[in-house]
């Protein structure tokens, strides 16, 4: 039986000009001037043009905030020190030391020129010093007093075995480390924020964390709440950051994967919003999304998170170009918020590249940007057209038309974007969407009960159904299941599906090719060639999707491989014709007679005993 696959390569031309080269050839915030809406040309609390519109900010707007309250407390305390020498009368010269704030150790300078005070002077400042530490000591106590996990969470620091730096932050670093034999993630807070603000942050923070139990929120497993060795212990995250993995040139992700990543991060964004009260986390970005071992993404980060118990919240929190324009105003906002950060997060996997990357030089531009001029990264056209649908609906400027995530993971929009991507056969999109939506692999039985209900083939013809042994070849992995991605490769090749006869026509008229050898790899086809004259040759799957490799044997008795470009149901690349004789042997031809010469490099699991075609 002819079909257009097995034409059109049998009538390839190719000649000694054709290139022979393998399978694959050919913190920004400023200062708050008092308003609860700060106008155009006012700076936001806490940001400094300088800085990295893409770095963690965090700056509450509200009248109930206590931020204002402690500017002065933030400040660290320092003493100035003046030396001045001077003659005396006896003629030696003589030191005074002046301290900003007071006059005490220049009164006592004059008092004792001979310096028999300073023992005393120091040993009064060591007092002090200890005095100051102890009550520090006792307020940071204090402050942490309130939290369930002093009690529950408590870690020993003598128990934590740091090892690796892992990263670093204004906050502190981060370790991996060893807790009970075990490897976990050490977040360790730099001595110098031991300031009342720092310790509510770190108490706020970890009493968030330890309440939230989901797969896809990073585990809590305690904390250090001594003063001075604050720290907190979660889950090792061993692949790092989604934002690590987007930017490592030497790693392809799929779109598949990145799509499950998506997937991941709306979980566990839905377990937060759905928490009694909400949580927000207001820092929504691919640096806070970790992959550990499994490629499972699971949210970070709760420093910035507020638990919505009044429903709204004022003020500035998380990074620049992730903020919503109701945020970057100063406006009311809610879990809405986070659903518009989650917008960039899915343009960012989409594309691989950073929201509006070196586009702004200030915040000011950024908010004239997307609050005025209602601007958004420019999504590119090869993006699906359900995934740019989706992220349009996630950065809306009206919040309330922003989706909610139990919306999104509902209607499976991440099964059928990459559903979609990865079978780009409509039909057999609409096949597989209707029988196998939140699966990659299937049964052969499954699969073949849903191709014959789908076409209708057993009601129409029965040879049909029969002839489905020969998708079963191509696309059962180990003969008993079938992976999408190998039905897409097939489709690539032998499509497109308009109809299930068309579609086996081509497959059976190839397949009976005694040249079409399939699944061989590059060093398989010269095996099989090696003890052939020159001009044999065979055809074989590339590694391109859709796309055929002619390995052959030249004039020289060299051997080489070209590249068959071909999409599904359009023409093939031809040249001259040099490679005429087929190579005989495969394996493909025991499905057809029983009695054929195979030629074998590897164990064969394809014969007419194992597939019933007749």
């Amino acid at each position: 039986m002819a079909s257009r696959v097995a034409d059109g390569l049998s009538k390839l031309q190719l000649d000694d000009s054709l290139d022979s080269s393998g399978d694959d050839a050919v913190p920004f915030l400023g200062t708050n001037e008092g308003a609860r809406r700060p106008s155009v040309g006012q700076k936001k609390k806490g940001l400094d043009s300088s800085s990295d519109l893409s770095s963690s900010v965090s700056t509450d707007l509200s009248s109930d905030s206590d931020d204002s309250d402690s500017d002065d407390s933030d400040e660290p305390t320092t003493t100035a020190t003046t030396t001045r020498t001077r003659p005396s009368k006896n003629g030696n010269a003589t030191t005074t030391k002046r301290t900003a704030g007071g006059h005490r150790a220049a009164a006592a300078a004059a008092a004792d020129p001979k310096g028999k005070g300073k023992a005393g002077d120091k040993d009064q400042e060591d007092q002090e010093a200890k005095k100051k530490e102890e009550e520090k000591n006792a307020a940071a106590k204090k402050s942490l007093d309130y939290s369930v996990f002093v009690t529950n969470y408590e870690i020993d620091p003598k128990d934590i075995k740091l090892g690796d730096l892992l990263g670093s932050g204004s906050y502190g670093k981060v370790y991996k480390a060893k807790l009970y034999a075990k490897d976990v993630a050490v977040k360790k807070l730099t001595t110098k924020f031991l300031d009342e603000k720092a310790l509510r942050a770190f108490g706020h923070e970890v009493d968030i964390m330890c309440n939230l139990r989901h797969p896809n929120v990073v585990l809590f497993m305690g904390a250090c709440t001594t003063p001075g060795n604050l720290t907190i212990i979660t889950e090792l995250m061993s692949k790092g950051s989604v934002t690590d993995l987007l930017r490592d040139k030497s790693l392809k992700l799929s779109f598949k994967q990145r799509m499950s990543f998506a997937r991941d991060a709306a979980l566990g964004m839905n377990w937060l919003h759905n928490a009694s009260p909400p949580i927000l986390h207001l820092d929504l970005k691919c640096s806070n999304l970790l992959v550990n071992d499994d490629w499972e993404v699971k949210v970070a980060d709760f420093g910035l998170a507020k638990i919505n118990a009044s429903g709204t919240h004022r003020g500035l929190h998380g990074s620049p170009i992730y903020m919503s324009p109701e945020m970057l105003l100063g406006l009311e906002y809610d879990e809405k918020t986070d659903i518009y950060s989650f917008g960039m997060v899915l343009y960012e996997l989409a594309t691989g590249e950073e929201p509006f990357k070196n586009e702004f030089s200030s915040l000011q531009s950024l908010i004239d940007a997307v609050v005025k001029k209602n601007e958004r990264p420019k999504i590119p056209a090869t993006c699906p057209v359900r995934l740019a649908k989706l992220i349009r609906s996630c950065w809306d400027t009206v919040p309330s038309k922003r989706p909610a995530f139990v919306d999104m993971l509902s209607s499976n929009v991440f099964y059928k974007v990459s559903l979609e991507a990865t079978l780009r056969d409509k039909r057999a999109c609409a096949l597989w969407a209707q029988y196998f939506l939140t699966r990659e692999t299937v049964t052969w039985n499954e699969f073949q009960q849903a191709f014959t209900d789908f076409f209708n083939i057993k009601a129409r013809n029965g040879a049909d159904a029969n002839r489905l042994e020969l998708v079963r070849v191509l696309v059962a992995k180990d003969r008993d299941m079938v992976g999408i991605e190998q039905f897409a490769r097939a489709l690539e090749c032998f499509g497109p599906l308009e109809t299930p006869a068309q579609f086996l026509d081509e497959i059976e008229g190839t397949l009976r090719e005694e040249w079409f050898h399939g699944d061989v790899t590059e060093a398989e086809a010269e095996l099989l060639l090696a003890k052939h004259k020159h001009g044999t040759y065979l055809v074989r799957f590339s590694s391109t999707p859709g796309s055929f490799t002619i390995t052959g044997k030249n004039k020289k008795d060299a051997l080489a491989h070209f590249r068959i470009s071909h999409k599904a149901g359009l023409a093939f690349c031809l040249g001259a014709n040099e490679y005429v004789r087929p190579c005989p042997g495969s394996a493909y031809q025991t499905l057809f007679d029983p009695k054929a010469a195979v030629t074998s490099v590897r164990p064969s699991f394809y014969s007419a005993q194992d597939y019933q075609y007749s």
